[in-house]
């Protein structure tokens, strides 16, 4: 069969061939449409019993026996288990017996005491006891005590007197000062300072040699005794004064205005020996009470 327009392309023709008519028949046949699904029975089915295959069978029985040499599998040692197990007593020996008290030793040992002798006093047989007289020949007398003459004496060499032991010789008192020549001292007392203290005082510069000004009361409170040099060639003869008064040496070499050399000036201090007066204190008299009366009655 060719075509119109088609080319050739040197293939070999096909020839149609018509159509079967049984297959057509049936494809053109309509078929019914499926049902509904039976419904399920409720009770089981029972499974078909699976026939082995003759030819599987006959396959297995073919193939050799395989002989596989294992080696045996170790056995693990079983875990520790603790087993409590009831222990018989432990047999002791049996007690000695307890030996015998040493008394029981004793008591076979000993003879047997006698038997206890009457009362002379007892029942209507009273036996009267003579009376023993001894004589004082046969008494011991006591001895005298030892004499104190017949004691041993110690000789003369052992005795030492006690006596107090020698007193030292006293230390001998230092000498007074005494006052360079040409030394010259002003003193100025605190009113604080009794007159027995200033007169004191005085008389201690006299006593030495020094050459003093008239004393001077002032104003100003001294808490102790000090002796003031001004000059460096001065100073130790201020401090052997200020020994001798009981006070002590000020240096006073940096001063802008000094006097010329050897002259000091003392100033006697010290708390105050004079008593405070006691202030005495009065009370206002009390006023006595106003006494008012209710004025009578109508």
């Amino acid at each position: 069969m060719k075509f119109p327009g088609l080319r050739d392309s040197g293939l070999p023709p096909v020839v149609a061939q018509p159509p079967d008519t049984a297959t057509m028949d049936s494809a053109a046949t309509p078929r019914p449409a499926p049902s509904a699904k039976p419904a399920a029975s409720s009770q089981p089915l029972a499974a078909a019993p699976v026939r082995p295959d003759a030819r599987a069978q006959d396959a297995v029985a073919r193939i050799p026996a395989l002989a596989v040499a294992l080696p045996p599998l170790p056995v693990p040692e079983p875990a520790p288990r603790m087993v409590l197990a009831a222990l018989r007593a432990p047999a002791f020996p049996a007690l000695a017996a307890r030996p015998a008290a040493p008394e029981q030793l004793l008591a076979g040992l000993l003879p047997p005491a006698p038997a206890p002798l009457p009362a002379l006093w007892a029942g209507d047989n009273a036996v009267a006891v003579p009376a023993v007289s001894v004589p004082d020949a046969t008494l011991p007398r006591p001895e005298p005590p030892p004499s104190l003459g017949a004691l041993p004496r110690p000789p003369d060499s052992h005795l030492v007197p006690l006596l107090p032991p020698p007193q030292q010789p006293a230390a001998a008192p230092l000498p007074a000062h005494k006052a360079p020549p040409g030394y010259f001292v002003s003193v100025f007392v605190s009113n604080s300072v009794p007159e027995g203290g200033m007169a004191n005082a005085v008389a201690a510069l006299v006593r030495a040699g020094y050459q003093i000004s008239q004393p001077a009361r002032v104003q100003v409170s001294i808490p102790e005794t000090d002796l003031r040099y001004f000059h460096r060639q001065d100073a130790e003869t201020a401090h052997a004064l200020a020994r001798e008064l009981g006070g002590v040496a000020r240096d006073f070499t940096t001063a802008a205005k000094k006097p010329r050399p050897g002259r000091l000036e003392l100033w006697l201090g010290g708390p105050s020996q004079e008593a405070q007066a006691p202030v005495r204190t009065t009370r206002p008299a009390t006023q006595p009470a106003t006494i008012r009366r209710n004025p009578p009655q109508p």
